[in-house]
């Protein structure tokens, strides 16, 4: 899949701004994000990139702050191989998972350990959403139940849910290196018998299976957009758990998964980020 990297320097330059950039980004359909010193780097599928749209000021919504972007397209490439030669760091999340690049090095002091080859976007455990998700999986009965991961990205939350015990996981993505990169985390922890990625979007949702759980860790847009999809799937008393959006966007997102026979559980926030469950009522 094609990517459009926009390069943003902001003035003044301090946590506060990047903040609210990243919010204005994501907004746009931007879904990664990268520090590079003075610079900020925002990575957006080509085909949802829109020009025009931020530079008529999408980005101006504060008279003391400015920005100053570049954007061109990058190389259709397997982003794992590229972040794999970054300096990717083991993390724990919870004092119970600790997430790790593949290696021989284990570590049993953790219950849940998940070894992966790094991958940009959500989705290596660094991210808030994916840590917050991750650490949700933990208080949900997994136990031979059937899980949906939408927008599997590296597979992580798939794989989690199979050590916490789902006798089934369908972990779909519409990008092939992400479905690659699935296809590989899944037999490097050994679930690929519980485990299966499938390539395409919500569309490509096995029809005939009604799940437990589903994950679905995308931006906004996406989210309120393929809701229907996850109803029809989803078991009446199962929950769906939604990250990839800002906690401003709750209330929005709460008011159409209503209409779909959804209630309102709880909501995590870490850094303007926020997961959001939800239970299947009707």
């Amino acid at each position: 899949m094609k990517y459009t990297k926009t390069t943003c320097m902001v003035s003044p330059d301090n946590e506060i701004n990047r903040d609210l950039l990243t919010a204005a980004l994501g907004e746009l359909g931007y879904d990664s994000f990268v520090s590079e010193g003075t610079t900020f780097e925002a990575f957006i599928q080509t085909d949802l990139y829109n020009g025009l749209s931020v530079e008529d000021g999408a980005l101006d919504f504060d008279p003391l702050y400015k920005v100053v972007t570049i954007s061109e397209e990058v190389p259709d490439q397997n982003w794992n191989e590229v972040w794999e030669q970054e300096s990717f760091k083991e993390m724990v999340i919870g004092e119970k998972i600790i997430i790790r690049a593949v290696g021989p090095e284990k570590d049993s002091n953790y219950p849940y350990q998940i070894e992966i080859i790094p991958n940009m976007s959500f989705g290596t455990g660094d991210h808030e959403t994916t840590a917050m998700i991750l650490e949700r999986i933990l208080t949900l009965d997994c136990q031979d139940k059937k899980v949906l991961d939408m927008g599997c990205g590296t597979g992580i939350l798939g794989i989690m849910a199979a050590k916490c015990g789902a006798n089934s996981v369908d972990a779909i993505d519409i990008d092939e290196w992400c479905f690659d990169s699935t296809s590989r985390n899944v037999e490097i922890n050994g679930v690929n018998d519980c485990v299966k990625p499938i390539l395409g979007d919500a569309s490509a949702i096995p029809v005939k299976v009604q799940y437990d759980v589903i994950l679905a860790n995308i931006h906004k847009n996406i989210l309120l957009q393929d809701m229907g999809y996850y109803a029809r799937v989803n078991k009446v008393g199962g929950s769906l758990l939604l990250s990839g959006f800002f906690t401003s966007d709750v209330n929005d997102i709460c008011k159409h998964a209503e209409n779909y026979g959804y209630k309102y559980i709880a909501t995590i926030e870490k850094d303007g980020w926020a997961v959001l469950e939800l239970n299947k009522v009707s």
